[in-house]
């Protein structure tokens, strides 16, 4: 999980956690990638959270972050690796439904936030709606594969798929990046729905033009 700034999102996660069926699982190992301009209590909150914690240094974005949390699981990985966003707009019972999929053969899995195009998922914005559909329609054209949530925040990887994928984009371009690396490396994706709640707390660090232009040129050029 990247964090910045995201002491609330946190604080329910790790609340909502402990009260999951999820927490009754052996050999659950947690790694938060803390930004170092975090300005609350982001880094003492994942202390009593994760297991590993790592201070990010410099101004790398979300990309960079997962990158970092990735390498520090390659020391000793374990035969499913979780991308969460940590700002409490996923829950536990979804992350269990990802790593069923993945026990029983699936080799990367990824939630769905999207309902249809007319339909907007309660808590997301217009222009964040009709965004990411945009998005989701041209990654589609470009991947050749119906990809129904381009930039979900929730993600399931068996060992051998993520080390494959390898990520190297630095910031919200992410999730396109990882699209167009499994279309070049044919693997397959399993998408499922996913219940989705606005942030809880924090400010959003996406920036709607700006990076909505960056992950649009990922998506052309991976």
């Amino acid at each position: 999980m990247p964090a910045k700034d995201e002491e609330e999102g946190l604080t329910q996660l790790l609340r909502e956690f402990n009260a999951s069926s999820l927490s009754k699982r052996g050999k659950l190992s947690f790694i938060i990638v803390v930004d170092a301009r975090s300005t609350d209590d982001t880094l003492e909150i994942s202390k009593n959270f994760a297991d590993k914690v790592i201070i990010q240094d410099g101004k790398g974005g979300k990309g960079e972050a997962v990158k970092v949390g990735i390498q520090k699981w390659s020391e000793a990985p374990s035969d499913i690796l979780i991308m969460m966003d940590a700002d409490g707009s996923y829950v536990w019972d979804d992350v269990e439904r990802l790593i069923h999929a993945l026990e029983y053969g699936a080799k990367v899995v990824t939630g769905v936030r999207l309902k249809s195009i007319f339909t907007r998922v309660e808590g997301m914005s217009l222009l964040h709606h009709v965004g990411n559909h945009a998005l989701a329609i041209l990654a589609s054209i470009r991947n050749r594969r119906r990809i129904r949530d381009l930039c979900s925040g929730l993600w399931g990887f068996r060992a051998d798929a993520i080390i494959e994928i390898s990520p190297s984009a630095e910031g919200f371009d992410l999730e396109a990046e990882i699209h167009g690396r499994m279309r070049a490396l044919g693997l397959p994706l399993v998408q499922i729905p996913i219940q989705w709640r606005r942030r809880i707390g924090g400010e959003a660090k996406i920036r709607s033009f700006v990076d909505g232009i960056r992950i649009l040129y990922r998506v052309i050029r991976t």
